[in-house]
């Protein structure tokens, strides 16, 4: 069901024009990054298929008509994870570096989801969800390649005792 709510989704942004980058979280649910944030809104608009129900500072939260049925999709601003770098810099970067091309559109690969939960304010209750990966099959060599993904954004120094710290606490529980 989710891979089918998934591609009209993603058809539907693709016919309004929306560029976006496929965030799995890891439990089956996803969340979408894209470009030009701040006008996502009005784009969303011109879809009889959402409709907004509330916008914060880094996420918009938006239903999606599927099957007679609103569903939650929500949108994250990339500008909040970009580090150094712009926005659309970090969004052209998971392209080409760190996505894998689907049917669907670009998904970000672990390595980036690992990074978003540890570049926030509060990373540490994320580290759970990491180990929780890492315990289902995802190697822990991913929580390395964070510090790669920071040093593309100049934020090594910030993210290297986060790193550090996911790598001790998912040692110790393996």
């Amino acid at each position: 069901m989710i891979n089918r709510f998934l591609k009209e989704v993603c058809k539907e942004l693709k016919d309004i024009g929306i560029d976006y980058i496929i965030i799995n979280n890891g439990s089956g649910d996803f969340v979408l990054t894209t470009k030009g944030f701040s006008e996502i809104e009005e784009e969303l608009k011109k879809s009889d298929r959402f409709r907004v129900m509330d916008r914060i500072k880094t996420m918009i939260e938006s239903e999606f008509m599927f099957e007679n049925t609103w569903r939650t999709v929500e949108f994250l601003d990339p500008g909040y994870f970009s580090g150094k770098k712009t926005a659309d810099e970090f969004i052209d970067y998971v392209k080409r570096y760190r996505s894998t091309k689907r049917d669907v559109g670009y998904v970000a690969n672990p390595e980036v989801v690992f990074f978003m939960r540890l570049v926030i304010a509060d990373w540490e209750i994320y580290v759970q969800k990491i180990l929780r990966d890492i315990r289902v099959g995802l190697p822990i060599s991913l929580v390395d390649d964070v510090i790669e993904i920071a040093n593309t954004l100049g934020i090594e120094e910030k993210m290297k005792p986060r790193v550090e710290y996911t790598k001790d606490i998912v040692k110790s529980r393996l």
